[in-house]
């Protein structure tokens, strides 16, 4: 019997997530582009002489126990077996080696199933199957899924296709020893989504220092930016996504919504209404004042944004605690602006993830890890040491049991003809290259600083060096000749003898305006 489809993040509110309508010049994938897995039929008649060969195992130390149930996985056959009510549960569970040497089976795991008194016994096939990305995105239920940001994780011990929403996860992390599957993991993420999204409801930035992985992807027009393999321009992009998450947080707050989704369905049905929504926005800087300049323009939807990282250990050895600075921003307050971080790494320890960084990435998968160690470091708890590799996975999502999973299989051909499709269609017009380059304030003239710097004196009665240099944003010696041209001007008087100035100049006053009412005073 087919299992059900598990959908693992289901989204609170269906219409909240509901994708906004798909503009008609954009075609999504067609399925033919993935390869179709072989049909392996299922031989029930082995799977019964193995039942009967499992029952007389149990029978041969002394126990009398029935399969009930027997489910085929790519990976496992799961046996449901039941046990009389007065059996200790832990004399089957402390017979699992000897049970794997009477079947001759390689690896074999006795667990008990949560809810039931009935017990599952876990033998590894002969032969692995694999996980095609065809078989998975072809069933009815990915393609009609509510959720956004859906994607397709693999198959279950049991047989049973398994699917995860990034915009519930919020964030997800992948850990794993190298040849173990990270980078296949990423590529079916954003095959899944390819499948889903246009460029209009999503955007990509894809940050790998390894600069191999990721270079299929150049040209995508999901891209807000070309692939980035330089740790500096990694770093810049971080920044520039802390800013758009800045700038749509208040946007969502001007129009009172609390999800992107929301936003995006008040725009909608304002437009649908002939109305048009706007936000103040700051475009100028009075330097006399000290006041931000504001004119109200209209709002426009945005799409959600995937920050996928490879090897978080090589940009945080290279970008240090700035790097890690962005990141704890995002992780705490990306995902309600549509922002979700995808991260990935050897070994989730303290010197990769800082504490703030790592307690926001409840969701993680962990692929064969060294040592106990690092599973404990990667999921909190040790199994991931005895993963079997070759995409074989512990996924881990807030509030649900660690599941084992056979990842979904991409291979570089099929993700390479998925990126033809969408390159074929042209770049989008969202792609912004300055993401990658980083931004240099506008320099002020020597007048227009000298006169900020005496806004900033007359209006908070301060006058030291240090003082202007941390709020003007300039140097010792720049801040320096400002201090002494406002003591010329008698702006400022000269240090005392604790070495502190006394603001002269009334508040609320330019520099022409001050050096007029001193001169005044002293005449």
């Amino acid at each position: 019997m087919a299992e059900e489809p598990t959908a693992l993040a289901a989204p609170s509110d269906p219409q909240e997530e509901a994708p906004p309508p798909r503009p008609p010049e954009w075609v999504l994938p067609p399925l033919w582009l993935l390869q179709q897995p072989s049909n392996t039929q299922v031989d029930e008649e082995a799977f019964v002489q193995s039942a009967k060969v499992l029952e007389g195992v149990f029978k041969d130390f002394g126990m009398t126990c029935k399969v009930v149930r027997v489910r085929p996985g790519p990976v496992f056959t799961t046996y449901i077996i039941e046990v009389p009510p007065a059996m200790k549960v832990g004399r089957v569970l402390g017979l699992a080696d000897d049970i794997a040497r009477s079947m001759c089976a390689t690896s074999l795991e006795v667990l008990q199933v949560p809810g039931t008194s009935s017990l599952a016994v876990q033998v590894l096939n002969t032969n692995r199957r694999m996980v095609h990305a065809h078989e998975l995105l072809s069933i009815e239920e990915f393609g009609k899924a509510p959720s956004t940001l859906a994607f397709a994780l693999g198959l279950d011990v049991r047989g049973a296709p398994v699917f995860a929403d990034l915009a519930q996860l919020p964030h997800l992390l992948v850990c794993g020893t190298t040849g173990a599957g990270k980078s296949v993991c990423l590529d079916a993420l954003l095959v899944s989504l390819l499948y889903r999204l246009t460029p209009d409801e999503c955007g990509f930035i894809l940050i790998d220092q390894r600069m191999t992985d990721f270079t299929v992807y150049d040209g995508l027009p999901h891209l807000l930016a070309p692939v980035i393999t330089d740790s500096n321009k990694a770093l810049v992009a971080l920044n520039w996504t802390v800013r758009e998450m800045e700038s749509r947080s208040r946007k969502l707050a001007a129009v009172g919504a609390r999800s992107l989704g929301a936003y995006n369905a008040k725009l909608a049905e304002a437009a649908a209404a002939g109305e048009v929504m706007t936000c103040p926005v700051q475009t100028d800087f009075d330097i006399v004042t000290s006041q931000p300049q504001f004119e109200e323009q209209p709002l426009c939807p945005y799409p959600h944004l995937v920050v996928v990282v490879k090897e978080v250990a090589e940009l945080r050895a290279t970008a240090g605690g700035a790097f890690d600075d962005a990141l704890q921003r995002l992780t705490r307050m990306g995902h309600s602006v549509g922002i979700h971080l995808v991260l990935s790494t050897q070994r989730a320890t303290v010197d990769v993830l800082s504490g703030g960084v790592s307690a926001n990435l409840k969701a993680r998968i962990s692929f064969q890890a060294v040592s106990e160690a690092d599973s404990r470091a990667n999921l909190n708890q040790s199994g991931a040491e005895l993963l079997l590799g070759l995409g074989d996975m512990l996924f881990r999502m807030p509030g649900q049991a660690l599941m084992r999973i056979q990842g979904m299989l991409v291979d570089e051909r099929e993700v390479s003809d998925v990126v033809a499709h969408w390159r074929s269609q042209g770049l989008s017009a969202d792609m912004d290259v300055s993401i990658e380059k980083p931004t240099t304030p506008p320099r002020l003239s020597e007048d227009a600083l000298y006169e900020q710097a005496v806004a900033l004196v007359t209006r908070e009665r301060k006058a030291s060096t240090s003082f202007i240099q941390r709020h003007l944003g300039v140097g010792y010696n720049q801040a320096a000749r400002l201090m002494e041209k406002m003591e010329g001007d008698r702006i400022v008087s000269k240090l005392n003898h604790v070495g502190k100035r006394e603001v002269l100049a009334p508040p609320g006053h330019s520099a022409t305006t001050a050096v007029k009412d001193v001169s005044r005073a002293r005449r």
